[in-house]
């Protein structure tokens, strides 16, 4: 579900890659030939070790760019967005799946404790260091809010990106995950059982954005000044 949104807006032979690619599952779901998986950690599966604060890549180089759940790790993810932008062609996306911020994650946040939150952070300042550079499990989970939270303001300090489309995402099927690492231990449902849920998910999501959703989808359009 984190990744089949995206192909609505990847071509077949558009080129892309996925940074922060963790466990790899990606390329089992992003239809494109050309996509590359990327990781700050070696892996076996990931083509190069990248970070996505200075990318190896030329400029205007890419199509799309797939960050899921890796905006909350970032350092400095205005930089980030900033080397996006240089990479991607222009009108390329930005795919974005990420942590959203509403009064049940705090409160999941607040019993699990895995990772914190703060607001206490200007994410648009380049100079602020919003995780420690030297440990990508670092998280602060209210960057995505705080990035794109207030889409006028977002437009107002990024100039190089117009936000396309933001939707927010998951309830019940978030805590069924068992998270990135399976550090949870998560049920083994039947197929239809999930499609009942993610059926249940949409419906209580779209009651109310600030209480129930878990995740957001956020896709980001270059704009080549």
């Amino acid at each position: 579900k984190r990744y089949s949104w995206m192909n609505k807006y990847i071509g077949e032979f558009d080129h892309g890659i996925e940074l922060g690619c963790g466990t790899g599952v990606s390329e089992l779901h992003i239809n494109s030939k050309n996509f590359k998986l990327t990781d700050i950690m070696k892996h076996d599966w990931a083509q190069n070790i990248v970070d996505a604060h200075k990318m190896p890549f030329e400029d205007s180089s890419l199509d799309f760019i797939i960050l899921n759940n890796v905006i909350h790790h970032l350092s400095k993810p205005i930089v980030a967005l900033s080397e996006c932008s240089r990479v991607l062609k222009n009108n390329g996306k930005v795919l974005i799946q990420d942590v959203h911020l509403s009064f049940v994650m705090r409160v999941l946040q607040s019993i699990i404790r895995q990772e914190s939150y703060s607001y206490n952070v200007d994410v648009f300042d380049s100079k602020i260091v919003c995780n420690k550079a030297d440990d990508p499990w670092s998280a602060n989970n209210a960057l995505p809010d705080l990035l794109f939270g207030n889409s006028k303001l977002f437009h107002e300090k990024v100039k190089y990106f117009k936000i396309e489309s933001k939707i927010y995402s998951e309830f019940f099927l978030w805590p069924l995950s068992g998270g990135v690492a399976s550090l949870i231990p998560a049920p083994k449902l039947p197929k239809k059982v999930l499609e009942f849920i993610n059926f249940l998910d949409k419906i209580i999501v779209s009651t109310s954005k600030h209480i129930f959703p878990l995740q957001q989808q956020i896709v980001l359009s270059n704009n080549k000044i």
